[in-house]
């Protein structure tokens, strides 16, 4: 079983982060740790702990091997237990759907106008819009047009074959997780070769 629940913890300050993954441990620890190392983690707290205290402050934990459909009352159970300093959400499952409140929202709001927007009046000098524009043409073209079924089919075969998913992502030029619920059949389970 490769189901459950886990936990991040900073073994200097011993704060901790708890989270549960349907797919598996090692594949949900290397996506952390690639996010934490490449300073892109949506969490925020966590973010700035790995920064302080360095990678070497973390460890990672399996808590719980548990069914796929028991993977969320579970990792709620250890959040109300543990009370984990670096969760943003006090609720176990995904962040989708939160709201700001509506305090929140003014304040952000407020904080971009008049004054207290750093460009408030102010116009980039030609020199500073001659370097973004310079950047924005060096940077690789995105690619944002969707798979196309025979794509599709030969992503799953390549995946069923062992084919490193980095290696897959970097060709078709998707990310890794995508290739991830194509083998599953989460997307496109209705296409057969």
């Amino acid at each position: 079983m490769s189901s459950g629940v886990y936990r991040i913890r900073n073994i200097i300050s011993q704060k901790c982060y708890i989270g549960s993954t349907e797919v598996d441990f090692d594949h949900r620890f290397c996506q952390h740790r690639n996010a934490l190392r490449g300073g892109y983690h949506y969490n925020q707290y966590l973010q700035n702990a790995w920064k302080k205290y360095t990678e070497a402050a973390f460890v990672f934990e399996v808590l719980h091997k548990c069914p796929v459909d028991q993977c969320l009352s579970l990792e709620q159970a250890y959040l109300d237990q543990e009370q984990p300093e670096y969760n943003i959400l006090p609720t176990a499952g995904n962040n989708s759907g939160y709201r700001h409140t509506i305090a929140t929202k003014r304040k952000i709001s407020l904080s971009m106008m008049g004054e207290q927007n750093h460009m408030m009046g102010r116009k980039h000098s030609d020199e500073t819009r001659r370097k973004m524009s310079l950047a924005q043409r060096a940077s690789p073209p995105k690619r944002y047009t969707k798979l196309r079924p025979d794509e599709v089919l030969e992503i799953r075969q390549l995946a069923e074959d062992g084919i490193n998913y980095s290696v897959i992502a970097k060709r078709f030029g998707i990310v890794r997780s995508t290739i991830t619920k194509i083998k599953k059949r989460q997307l496109w389970a209705d296409l057969e070769a």
